[in-house]
């Protein structure tokens, strides 16, 4: 019914195509292609099939379980662990596994995608800049990581590496202030960026950003936002089809499930009104047998 009785919660346009969907999982195995569509056809049935977990109770006990495996006998606990506990654990934490692998695929197909989809969107950015007379006013450094960043060879940009001030905890228990090297974006020209390529996928923290401004004494001061970059978030499925659209990248519209459009109002009182039909012809029948 869903189309008839009311909208596809998700109505996604990309590369000349449209899909329609109710999750957003859905959209992405149209997008990113077999293998993630395998991944999340496989999830699926690892939700619809669980392998519970122990009860609240018993966690004590399955702990002392799982240290069978080390050294250890069934017999030597008690109540001793029994046939059934070592299964159940097993299966438990072999579901678990199975569930975290999954995922964890499914999160570097959309990383691999966001690449992609990154080096494409900074070399627009690039010869736009170039167009408008932007790119002169970047420094040679940012022109370089730009540059680099756009190209399929070049690496994942980490921003220019400049002195940061942090706080730190002092021996005493007071804060103490020092700088480390961080990357750091603060040109007006947006940077690409993708989550995938930072802490916690990656042992690299994410740039720092910010535009440089005058303030009312006509000083340069930097205004921390992150207008001036593009991020491409692929932790989660709903994080990177929302980046995806933010970015310009897809269109997206999601649909409220109360639906207000009166065509998908109107479906859904005449087929109410048609099953309320059925129901007291099914009933006058029933009388008249009678």
């Amino acid at each position: 019914m869903v189309g008839q009785l009311r909208p596809f919660l998700y109505d996604v346009a990309y590369d000349n195509v449209r899909v329609y969907a109710d999750r957003v999982e859905d959209v992405l195995a149209m997008m990113l292609g077999d293998r993630y569509a395998e991944l999340v056809a496989r999830v699926d049935s690892l939700d619809a099939n669980p392998a519970p977990a122990p009860e609240e109770s018993d966690v004590t006990h399955f702990d002392d379980v799982l240290s069978v495996v080390d050294d250890h006998t069934a017999d030597e606990f008690d109540p001793p662990a029994t046939a059934e506990d070592l299964e159940a654990f097993a299966a438990h934490m072999a579901y678990n596994e199975e569930l975290a692998q999954a995922q964890y695929e499914m999160a570097l197909i959309r990383r691999q995608h966001a690449d992609s989809v990154r080096i494409r969107l900074q070399a627009q950015i690039n010869d736009k800049a170039r167009v408008d007379g932007s790119w002169q006013i970047l420094s040679d450094e940012q022109q370089q990581l730009l540059t680099s960043a756009a190209d399929e060879n070049g690496l994942s940009p980490a921003g220019v590496i400049e002195e940061v001030p942090v706080l730190v905890d002092g021996v005493d228990g007071t804060l103490t202030q020092t700088t480390v090297e961080r990357g750091v974006w603060t040109a007006d020209t947006q940077l690409v960026v993708n989550t995938g390529d930072y802490s916690p996928w990656e042992p690299i923290p994410f740039p720092e950003s910010a535009l440089i401004r005058l303030d009312e004494n006509d000083e340069e001061v930097e205004v921390r936002t992150r207008s001036n970059l593009v991020i491409l978030r692929i932790d989660t499925p709903d994080d990177y089809i929302e980046s995806l659209a933010d970015a310009g990248v897809i269109r997206l519209t999601v649909t409220p499930t109360e639906q207000p459009d009166d065509f998908f109002r109107d479906a859904e009182a005449i087929l109410m009104e048609a099953a309320a039909e059925v129901r007291a012809a099914k009933g006058s029948a029933a009388h008249s047998d009678q």
